[in-house]
């Protein structure tokens, strides 16, 4: 499996982090609109190394999921994260973390 959406679901962290385990060579995830949180995206940036895509559009993530994403994602390309908890440290993280870095979504959030 490369691509998963699962926007607008009503998936929770537990299910993201089996999806995660089972298949690393996950490239695309689009979890927008859900109740996704940081414990079901670290896990995602735990084990899918290569991500190119992630929307975390209107979830319940934060700076620490950016953080591990940036950790452990190096080769993202896009990150939606408009509608989220995230701050300028997460805006840092991924300038500095992601060269390969071409869209990044920061709308209505705490970012100055």
């Amino acid at each position: 499996l490369l691509d998963v959406h699962l926007y607008r679901t009503q998936v929770s962290d537990v299910a993201v982090c089996e999806l995660a385990k089972g298949c690393p060579g996950l490239q695309r995830a689009r979890l927008h609109d859900t109740q996704v949180s940081d414990m079901a995206v670290c896990e995602f940036a735990k084990c899918c190394k290569g991500l190119l895509q992630v929307n975390l559009d209107n979830t319940k993530v934060s700076d620490v999921a950016v953080c591990e994403l940036v950790k452990g994602c190096s080769g993202l390309q896009e990150v939606g994260l408009s509608g989220t908890q995230v701050s300028d440290v997460a805006v840092c993280k991924l300038a500095k973390g992601l060269q390969s870095l071409q869209r990044v979504y920061l709308g209505n959030t705490q970012v100055s």
